[in-house]
């Protein structure tokens, strides 16, 4: 509250911010799982990272299951992408 009341204007922005998001911000905090270590959806967003990147660098590819195991290679989840 006396960050609202302040004339800083960056600093009521802050607490706006703080306000509207403060369930969120406690939950990236808090939430873990039964090891005790936070969930993350890191790995998630880096696969579709990599997903997206091959897709860009693909140009042209007419053919989606040569596609589909590329990508499957590229991601180390295939030995052999002729199989």
């Amino acid at each position: 509250n006396q960050l609202k009341r302040t004339e800083d204007e960056g600093l009521v922005r802050v607490a706006n911010t703080y306000n509207k998001w403060k369930i969120e911000i406690a939950n990236a905090i808090t939430v873990r799982n039964e090891n005790g270590k936070r969930y993350s959806n890191g790995p998630a967003e880096g696969l579709n990272n990599a997903i997206k990147t091959l897709i860009k660098d693909a140009n042209g590819y007419r053919n989606f299951e040569r596609f589909r195991k590329r990508v499957l290679l590229v991601l180390g989840k295939r030995k052999d992408p002729l199989t």
